[in-house]
Formats: C-alpha cells, structure tokens, sequence
C-alpha cells in the first residue's frame, strides 16, 4: 500500500498537548500551547510518519494495524476504524476493550472487552469476558463468552483458533487455545512454568516470548534460549530475527538534554544556566516524572540489543503490511523532547543493517548482548 499520512482535524487544548507527562524534558514546556510546527520539525529530522493531526486529542490506549491499511484506534470512552486509503473514520459501539485488538483476517476484527454488565454491577464480576468480533467491510458487532478472565495477548493460531492469556478458576495469567466455532478452551505452552503477564509468539518460527514480573524469558522450540531483566512488554517480529522490547529508560532533565551543535562555548553554558533556572522556578508537583519509555531491540542472530535515541513510545507492533521496515507506536517522544502523544511509525530496516555491518550511526546505541 501506499505511505499516507491522514489526520483528524481537531483543535488543541491543555489536556489534549499533555497526557498523562510520562517523561520530562523541559516540564514547562509542556505548559505551552501545542506547537505543531515544532513537532513537524522533530519528525523531519529523525524521518518519523504520524497519522494523526500534531495537536489533536490524541488520548491514545490502543491501536493496531491490519494488512491491508485499516487502523484500529481506542480512545478514552470511543473506538474508531480508520481506512488509510480512503481516509474514511468509522466509530464502532463496541463494549469496553480491555487490550489490544487482534486483526484475525481481512474481515474479522477481534477485541477482549468486558463482561456486558454496568459499572458498579455486582453481577460484573460474575459475568463473563467476551471477544467482541466486527466485521469492518459489512460493519455489525457479535460477541462470545470467555471461560477466563482477564483475557490478553491475543494472537492468530489457525483459521478458527486464536491464542490468548487469562486467568481460568482463580489461578495464574496462562495460555489457552480457542476455538472460535466450538467455543472450547484448550492449555497450551506446558513448558513455561511462569505466569503470562504479556505474550508474544510467532508461530512459523515457533518463538514464544513470555513477559512475567518485568522479566522477558524467549523461548525456540520449546527451549529457554535468553532472559533479559526489566522488560515491559516483548514483540517478536514475524521473521523471529528481531524482538522489540519496551522498557523504562533513564529520567532526562533539561539540562541534561542535547544543546545545539551551532552555540559557542560561551552560549552552551548560558542556555545551561537558562534551563536550569526555567526548571528551578516550577513548583515541586510539576518536576515530578516518570521514565520515558524507550524502544529497543534483539536481534536474535548476534544476541545484540539496541536501543534507539530519537523516539519514544509504547504499545509498539511490528508495521503490518511492512513487518520487517517498519514500527508502528504510541509516538510520545522525539529527540528527547516531550510531545502530543500520536500514532508513530517509522523505517528502522537501515538502522538494523548500519548495526550488522559494525558502524551504528548516532541515533541508536548498541547496549550489549543479551544471555
């Protein structure tokens, strides 16, 4: 398909510019009114794509890509289906999701959403889960109960079975098999003692990795190849080359960011002093932070993990009718600098070979191999 770049015309305003701070650069900057010529400029520079408008309300919980271009987009209290093509918005009345949707196949969207029961219903913890099911070519919602709560990481096993995670009879987050025309519920993975608190697998290449208490264990043909410490989520590319890891990366404070290349000595260290003063004068609420969420990846074939300096974001995929050039994020950084989180994607084959070829180039950093 071709690379569009489509946008919801929507205004800006202060809670839109700034949701929930997940890291600081700047903080009062993020006090300003958004700047969207500003964030223009940060994509160019690091070859970033978005989809949707630099100052929109871009209260991102989920998205997620299909083959064939459409977008999924979960925004606080509304769903919404964006054709890339056509640039055609379609907003679905589904129940409340509770994770990533799986794209199943052209004309099956499936998403785990809450039991049908109000807010504050005593009957909604008895209710069951259910896998929400649209058809975006023929619109219309149908629903099926889950015997698991909790219900995660789905992924696409055959033609009428997916895999997930949840909880079943009280016990531990495992993985099951179901089946989408029997409605059965089948254990899988017996080799992995620990529990699923996330999941990713890539059948062809039978790799499984398994994200539990911040600890990513991989696993190959049912063998433990690899365990990486503080991991927050794990996704295994479709190839089983490269796995992208989102972990928490250092707090950055102002002084502590790039100056540029231009300034003289002498004005590198006013525009420290500058900074540090603008961040002195912000009350004590306003400094606090949380780490940014980096992006980085394994590849599997020199155990390498690298680490990529000009963005951040979450809930990162594999681009879908790209796997191997491209990731798609909830785009919340660029250049260390704090932005109107958005939908991001971006080419990172060329980053990938620079490392293989021994030359990393300045934007990513190679942090050492994996065991």
């Amino acid at each position: 398909m071709r690379w569009l770049v489509v946008f919801f015309l929507v205004g800006c305003n202060r809670s839109s510019c700034q949701p929930q701070s997940s890291f600081t650069d700047d903080v009062s900057e993020a006090y300003r009114d958004c700047d969207s010529a500003a964030i223009e400029k940060l994509k160019k520079e690091t070859n970033m794509q978005t989809v949707f408008s630099n100052c929109g309300s871009n209260g991102f919980r989920n998205f997620a890509w299909s083959n064939d271009g459409f977008l999924y987009a979960e925004l606080s209290g509304r769903v919404q289906i964006l054709n890339a093509e056509t640039k055609e918005i379609t907003p679905i009345g589904m129940a409340k999701p509770l994770d990533k949707p799986l794209w199943f196949s052209a004309d099956k969207l499936i998403v785990p959403v809450a039991p049908d029961a109000q807010i504050g219903d005593p009957d909604n913890e008895t209710k069951p889960e259910r896998l929400g099911i649209y058809n975006p070519q023929k619109g219309g919602i149908s629903y099926i109960d889950l015997p698991i709560r909790k219900t995660r990481n789905l992924h696409r096993w055959d033609e009428q079975t997916i895999l997930l995670t949840g909880e079943k009879d009280g016990g531990s987050k495992k993985p099951y098999l179901f089946d989408l025309n029997n409605q059965t519920l089948t254990p899988t993975f017996d080799y992995v003692s620990s529990k699923f608190d996330q999941m990713g697998y890539i059948k062809e290449k039978d790799l499984l990795t398994v994200v539990h208490d911040q600890t990513l264990d991989i696993y190959r043909n049912g063998e433990r190849i690899a365990t990486v410490p503080e991991v927050n989520r794990a996704i295994p590319n479709a190839d089983g080359r490269y796995i992208a890891i989102e972990v928490d990366g250092e707090i950055i404070k102002p002084e502590d960011r790039p100056l540029p290349k231009n300034l003289t000595e002498e004005q590198k260290r006013r525009e420290k002093i500058r900074r540090k003063q603008k961040y002195d004068k912000l009350p004590n609420w306003a400094k606090d932070s949380k780490p940014p969420p980096e992006i980085h990846v394994i590849d599997l074939n020199s155990n390498e993990r690298i680490r990529f300096l000009d963005f951040y974001g979450k809930k990162f995929e594999w681009y879908a009718p790209h796997p191997l050039l491209h990731g798609s994020m909830i785009l919340q950084g660029i250049s260390q600098k704090k932005i109107n989180q958005n939908i991001g994607f971006i080419r990172i084959e060329e980053f990938l070979i620079e490392v293989e070829l021994g030359r990393p180039p300045d934007n990513v950093e190679v942090v050492g191999k994996i065991k």
